[in-house]
Parts: C-alpha cells; structure tokens; sequence
C-alpha cells in the first residue's frame, strides 16, 4: 500500500489553460501529510513548484517509513505533451506522454456532489470552502480554493493527489462557482485515514528558464513516473484497484 500511495503522490498531469492567469510566474510551495485512521502521520512531503509561463518544475521530498525519496517534475512549454521526471540520486529521468497518463487515470473517474460551506482566507486570499463527496464511495473532501493564484487547469497541472485530476470533479467544482486553486484539501481515506495538502507559500518574482532544463549528465530510463518497471498497463491496474477501494 505505501508504495501505491507513493507512486501516486509523485504523479503530474494535463496541460496548462490559456487563461491570463496561467502566465504566472514565481514559487509556490505546499507540503502533504498522510495519516492513518489512528492520527498517525504515515507519510509526509513538501513540494516547491516552479512555474514560469507554460513550464512548470516540481521539487518534491517524500518520506514514507523512514525513506525518503527525491524526485523532480518537469513540464516545458516547448513540450506541451511530455512530462519528465527526474531523481537526482541517480542522475536519471524518464519521459512519459501525457496522452498515455490521462489514458490510465480516467479509469477512476466518478461522479461528485460540491456543496458550498463558507469562505475563509488563507495567506490574505479570499477562498470558497466547499464539501466534495463522492457519489459511490461517500467519502468526501473538503477544499479551500481561490482564483486570485491560478486557474483550476494551471492548479490540477501541479498537484499529486488522483483525485483531483477528475474531469467531473473540475466540472462539479466550475457549477458551485469553485474552480480555483485550491490553498488547502483534506480528503478522507477509504481505511479511515486522511490526506491533508496545504500550500504554506506564495511568491511571485523571476524564475530562470535554465531552471526547466534537464541537466546535462543525466541519462535517460524507461518506468512511468520514474519508477522501474512501472508500465501504462500496471498504472492502469493500479488506478481499477484504487477504484474498487473506494467503492
């Protein structure tokens, strides 16, 4: 289970809106804490997005048991349709299409009711809290999104977490008049535990376009999201499973 859950927390996806809002250009950092259904923390990461017009760079830690895996995101501009990862331990990276990544993710797409709770702010920006619940399932999700950072599309580029990479729940979220960005999700665990996402940062000032290049003395290898082994095929039997967990 922890190296699913690990897997899936390194995950990026999709393409960027042509909103204005996606020509955002500075740092964002966020960190992500697991829990089980007894409070305990069962895994912790911090990730600091690097975004510069269409090219974004994720820096993500990962601590799982004691482990600590390092992985960079990238997405150019130039490459609309590629993703790569990089793990700076090995020197290496893979090349994944998005195309085959959407393919493998919408096998755990279902239907969703957002219903409006209040507004609060979080780091000075008006946010709509908003209860998410699946339909199937019942577990729900609470969120804290605002539209003064990113637009949803530019957001959902960014983020690890399955959930929101659904097509129905961006068009859930666009009906209650929530699609922003979201500052903080706290979503419920099929065991009982809960994944809690915050962004604890905002910075916007130049980012350097070197910033999106993959080093030089890195070689390239073959396993999506940087993982060996790890097929379109078994990333698609890896999303059914986490679908029947749910249900």
């Amino acid at each position: 289970m922890c190296t699913m859950r690990v897997s899936v927390y390194l995950v990026a996806f999709l393409a960027f809106a042509s909103s204005a809002l996606a020509q955002f250009e500075g740092v964002i950092e966020m960190k992500m804490t697991a829990t089980s259904a007894a409070g305990q923390e069962t895994m912790t990461a911090t990730m600091v997005n690097s975004i510069k017009g269409a090219s974004f760079r994720g820096e993500t830690s990962t601590s799982v048991g004691g482990t600590v895996i390092k992985q960079i995101m990238l997405l150019r501009g130039s490459e609309p349709n590629k993703i790569y990862m990089l793990n700076p331990d090995t020197k290496t990276y893979t090349e994944m299409d998005i195309a085959s990544m959407t393919d493998a993710m919408t096998q755990s797409d279902e239907d969703y009711e957002v219903k409006k709770v209040g507004s609060e702010k979080i780091l000075g920006y008006n946010c709509t809290r908003v209860q998410v619940k699946w339909k199937k399932s019942q577990l729900t999700m609470e969120m804290w999104t605002t539209k003064d950072v990113l637009d949803w599309a530019t957001y959902v580029r960014m983020q690890n977490n399955p959930a929101l990479r659904s097509n129905k729940l961006a068009t859930a979220l666009r009906n209650a008049g929530a699609d922003g960005m979201a500052l903080k999700v706290v979503s419920e665990t099929q065991d009982g535990g809960k994944n809690i996402m915050e962004v604890v940062k905002v910075e916007r000032k130049a980012v350097p376009a070197s910033l999106f290049e993959i080093p030089k003395d890195y070689k390239k290898s073959e396993g999506m999201f940087g993982i060996p082994g790890m097929t379109k095929e078994k990333m698609q039997e890896m999303m059914k499973q986490m679908k029947k967990q749910q249900n």
